[in-house]
């Protein structure tokens, strides 16, 4: 008589889904002879069984966690079938959930990284280009704001004093406080008397209080005014997860990354320079 585990694998049609299949089946079954000591019986196959075979190849093989999915998956077929051959009343890998992959999202800038695009910022020319560009980068490389969450700051947002600003509209529409780097902060000192509010800061409660704090000159009209920033889609992509807790004036930059729990700043790959030019021709 053919075991049930090798019947199941005559079902399969497709090469490799039987190659595949036949690995994953063939790991597992070895695992639980070896754990019991005895012949695999596959009428005997309980979820406490798939559960820690799924942690020995967690923690003791260290295996990824796409591979323990796949063979996850061929557990939960091979449950079906066992389930339709009357051999089980139920499957037993059917509750299992597939362990979460491995987050690919790009690292943040290192500190190196952050320094060359604040040097590429200080060799613009106009002064005012170069202020607002270091403020942009203030709020994107080290509070970790989206592109489009530092267009909406408005100047009421801002709390130089307590060191954070407030994002109104972020992922989920959720709104977050934000702490900010002394660096940033240095940033921001100089952006705001020199070019955004020369006259001071608006008065509380006005309306000018609700106008975006990033501007740039529209070239367009005659002086050009000052209007509200907004960026190309090749600007860079923040990623910034919850933090429930509060910077000070004295935190390092790598303090704030770890207390915004994994911020990661994207930059396209270009070089340092061309990504501000699109910046400086606003």
């Amino acid at each position: 008589m053919i075991n049930p585990d090798l019947r199941y694998l005559l079902t399969l049609q497709e090469p490799t889904a039987q190659r595949a299949a036949r690995a994953d089946m063939g790991m597992f079954v070895r695992w639980w002879e070896g754990q019991r000591d005895r012949v695999f019986e596959p009428t005997q196959l309980l979820t406490t069984d798939i559960v820690a075979w799924v942690r020995h190849r967690q923690d003791v093989e260290e295996r990824k966690p796409s591979t323990i999915n796949r063979g996850l998956s061929t557990l939960r077929r091979f449950g079906d079938w066992l389930v339709a051959e009357a051999l089980l009343s139920e499957n037993p890998a059917k509750g299992i959930r597939d362990l979460p992959l491995d987050e690919q999202g790009l690292r943040a800038l290192p500190d190196d990284a952050v320094d060359a695009l604040l040097r590429a910022v200080q060799v613009e020319a106009e002064q005012s280009i170069r202020l607002r560009d270091g403020a942009l980068l203030a709020l994107l490389a080290y509070a970790g704001l989206r592109s489009q969450e530092a267009c909406d700051v408005q100047l009421r947002d801002l709390d130089l004093d307590g060191g954070s600003v407030v994002v109104r509209r972020g992922k989920g529409r959720k709104s977050r406080r934000v702490p900010l780097h002394s660096d940033a902060l240095a940033l921001l000192h100089r952006y705001l008397p020199d070019l955004r509010c020369p006259a001071g800061m608006p008065a509380i409660g006005s309306d000018a209080e609700r106008e975006c704090l990033l501007v740039a000159q529209d070239r367009t009209k005659a002086g050009h005014p000052l209007t509200a920033l907004s960026l190309p889609h090749a600007m860079p992509i923040s990623r910034h997860r919850k933090s429930s807790t509060t910077a000070t004036r004295s935190n390092s930059t790598r303090r704030v990354l770890k207390i915004t729990s994994g911020c990661s700043t994207v930059w396209p790959p270009v070089s340092v320079h061309s990504c501000f030019w699109s910046l400086s021709h606003h």
